[in-house]
């Protein structure tokens, strides 16, 4: 799957974006929880415990959802672009960026060098 989804992409299930590195992934938990995993398991997490089922979508309007299984939005980020693609990058930071380049959304979980 690489380490990006460009929209219209989702992730959901047991499908994860990984590094470029290879040191971290990215995805949807059994319990709906968005995470970044590392080598020493999860390594950040939005904290979203009651969604089990949820699907991540990538929108082409650059808004990134994760549904609910009965299609209910359980959160967002608000945002809005053209050719929007979610990149987990090598210092485990995940972002969203519009065609040009731009940051529309990032939870900010770098690694610090």
């Amino acid at each position: 799957m690489g380490d990006t989804i460009h929209a219209p992409g989702s992730l959901s299930g047991d499908q994860r974006i990984t590094s470029q590195n290879g040191k971290y992934t990215f995805g949807v938990l059994p319990d709906g929880n968005l995470a970044v995993g590392g080598a020493h398991g999860a390594e950040w997490d939005l904290g979203i415990h009651d969604a089990p089922g949820a699907r991540l979508d990538v929108q082409e309007d650059g808004n990134l959802v994760l549904y609910k299984p009965d299609g209910s939005v359980r959160w967002a980020s608000n945002t809005s672009g053209q050719n929007a693609r979610l990149v987990i990058q090598d210092d485990r930071n995940v972002v969203l960026y519009n065609g040009d380049g731009a940051v529309l959304w990032s939870p900010n979980c770098y690694v610090q060098s």
